[in-house]
């Protein structure tokens, strides 16, 4: 009814991800899916991350641009593209979209994370 899109309405306003159950059980089935494709390297141990690639990690697994990350940490777009690339190099992934299933898979970010 119209009270429950308004009130939808100013939760997505305030920030809030509205799925609803079909969305919900079609996401974690691609998690599923691509779950098998990621790398997992248990030799690069997580303890290897520093506290700052861990938090540029989360930003990423949130959707967060290179930009935004950068806005967030007050450094250089250059600077997030490099700890990136670095990241990258110590988990042994590929692009973006690993990093950010890698994070969430490890436990670095969930899908709630609110920075």
């Amino acid at each position: 009814d119209s009270a429950d899109l308004i009130d939808a309405i100013r939760r997505v306003a305030e920030g809030e991800t509205l799925l609803n159950a079909e969305m919900a059980a079609s996401i974690l089935d691609e998690f599923k899916k691509i779950k098998e494709e990621l790398p997992h390297h248990p030799e690069h141990p997580l303890s290897e991350l520093t506290e700052r690639e861990a938090m540029i990690l989360r930003y990423l697994a949130r959707g967060d641009s290179n930009q935004q990350i950068a806005e967030a940490l007050n450094v250089s777009e250059k600077t997030v593209r490099n700890r990136l690339s670095e990241i990258f190099s110590k988990l042994r992934l590929n692009n973006r979209t690993q990093a950010a299933l890698y994070a969430l898979r490890e436990g670095i970010a969930t899908l709630k994370d609110e920075m």
